[in-house]
């Protein structure tokens, strides 16, 4: 198998794994328990429950599977590039604003969520989690390979135990996707970058809560993996997709690349400079809002640094 094969390979492996395996593992489990091997389903079930709030407390990291080849090889496919535009101090935590949510976020997961495009050489001492919906680690088996990563759940109690760490084995960083469901509806490819960003203030209270500092993340080109049907807002269709997203969290794109595959387009991820945060337990609206207003100025910042660079001069930020 030549090497742009196993490119291709190691991408769809996991398209397949983010759309299918969750629900497959879950079919399969069903189905043994019903012939001779009902026994080790049942054990695994028993392992289930003990094991429930482990997506919550930090997850189960397991780093040669973040080093694993195949990440390389899907990184190299696009490729996906992580530029750091400062230092972060190891001795200070983190909480990453990862921008835009794309259809996938197949960039968050490739620099956060695996060693395939070297975060640790380039923010030695810190330790990165990728949070995702709680509903990924419902489905068996799938949540125990998922977890591998250094992936946790996104709920705040979640992000609170691992930004509330001490800090002597070094900084501990949280990749959030403020954006969500709705923001990956309108992922387009394009020049305009359509951000939902102007009314989550979620991540920033957890900073504050926390006292961790906020880094805006930009990702040139995350928007260009996957053409997306039509679904202007207030078409039927748009409707239809914003009614999933109310009722299960998450949003239902239809979308196309070369099939499953994604297209080849270069994904550019920059990370910009920390906002130091001071520790407040109960913030106000005001100051939350006081401090996204700042971590929006200084997105759109990035965004302007770095736009001609990456992506060209004629791309957009919208946030709204």
């Amino acid at each position: 198998m030549d090497l742009q094969t196993w490119k291709k390979f190691a991408v769809l492996q996991w398209v397949l794994t983010f759309l299918l395996v969750g629900p497959g593992c879950a079919a399969i489990m069903l189905i043994l328990f019903r012939t001779s091997w009902w026994s080790a389903v049942l054990l695994y079930g028993v392992w289930y429950y003990y094991d429930r709030d482990t997506p919550r407390r930090g997850g189960r990291r397991v780093n040669w599977v973040r080093r694993w080849g195949l990440w390389r090889r899907m990184a190299e496919y696009f490729p996906v590039k992580l530029h750091p535009t400062c230092e972060l101090d190891p001795k200070e935590n983190y909480v990453l604003g990862y921008h835009p949510h794309g259809v996938l976020s197949t960039g968050a997961f490739l620099n956060f969520a695996t060693e395939a495009t070297e975060f640790s050489r380039k923010f030695p001492g810190i330790t990165p989690y990728l949070s995702v919906l709680d509903g990924h680690f419902d489905f068996p088996l799938y949540r125990e390979y998922f977890m591998c990563s250094g992936v946790i759940s996104v709920r705040k109690e979640s992000l609170q135990n691992v930004l509330q760490r001490r800090k002597t084995a070094g900084g501990q960083l949280v990749c959030v996707i403020p954006g969500g469901a709705v923001e990956a509806l309108d992922s387009h490819p394009g020049t305009v970058y359509r951000v939902h960003l102007r009314n989550k203030l979620g991540f920033v209270r957890l900073a504050m809560q926390t006292g961790s500092s906020l880094v805006p993340c930009f990702s040139f080109g995350e928007i260009d993996l996957f053409n997306q049907v039509n679904n202007r807002a207030g078409s039927p269709l748009r409707a239809v997709q914003n009614f999933l997203v109310k009722i299960f969290g998450f949003s239902m794109p239809i979308f196309s690349g070369h099939g499953l595959l994604p297209f080849a387009k270069p994904i550019n991820t920059v990370v910009g400079a920390p906002i130091k945060v001071e520790k407040n337990y109960e913030p106000t609206d005001e100051q939350a809002r006081d401090l996204l207003n700042r971590y929006i100025s200084d997105l759109e910042l990035l965004f302007c640094a770095n736009k001609a660079k990456h992506i060209g001069t004629d791309a957009r930020l919208e946030i709204v």
